[in-house]
Formats: structure tokens, sequence, C-alpha cells
């Protein structure tokens, strides 16, 4: 056996096509786009529970819990249950507000 190198191509041999960017990233984009569409819609009531009790807590100081929260996919509603706003540390009573049930509900076609 030898260890010749083999023969190089010919000099008019097409070269191999490259794929465009887009077309190679476009499917894992995609993919990645419909994982992260199924996961919000799954867990949307604890993104948007979450969402409020950090905003609230951190514009008011008042500590915000709620125990469940449900959106609606398809309409303008949302649903919070259990919604506990205590007072910030230093008052003598720890509770402020606490509500049972609140149901918001929109026409969706009155925002147009």
């Amino acid at each position: 056996m030898s260890d010749a190198a083999p023969p190089p191509a010919p000099a008019d041999a097409p070269a191999p096509k490259k794929k465009g960017w887009l077309r190679r990233w476009s499917l894992p984009l995609v993919g990645i786009a419909a994982v992260l569409a199924i996961a919000f819609v799954l867990f949307r009531g604890f993104v948007v529970r979450k969402a409020i009790e950090t905003a609230v807590t951190r514009v008011t100081g008042f500590p915000l819990e709620i125990e469940d929260c449900s959106v609606g996919l398809t309409n303008a509603r949302v649903e919070v249950t259990n919604l506990r706003l205590g007072n910030p540390p230093g008052f003598e009573d720890p509770r402020c507000i606490h509500v049972s049930r609140i149901v918001a509900e929109a026409e969706i076609g009155s925002f147009w």
C-alpha cells in the first residue's frame, strides 16, 4: 500500500452547495417558538400571577399573594382567587386586604 494522496478534483467540478443561514436555522427557530408558545399557553396563569405579585410588591411595597389566577385563552377574562395584600413591615395588623374572588371580563371588540 502506498501513502499517496488522492488525485485532486478537476477545476470545473461544481462546489457543494451551502444552505443559506435562514434555511439552516428556520426549522430550529420554528421548533423553539412552538415550544415557547405551548409553554405559555399551559403556564399563562402562573406567569400572570407571578408578574402581578412582583409588580404590585415592587411598586407599592405591600406584599401581595395570589392563590390562583386563571386567564382566558380565547376571551378577555381573568379570574383571581384568594388575593391577599399585606401591610408593609412596621404596621400593627399584617393584613391589609383579603379578597376571595375577583372576575374581570372585557369584550375584545370594544378595544378596537
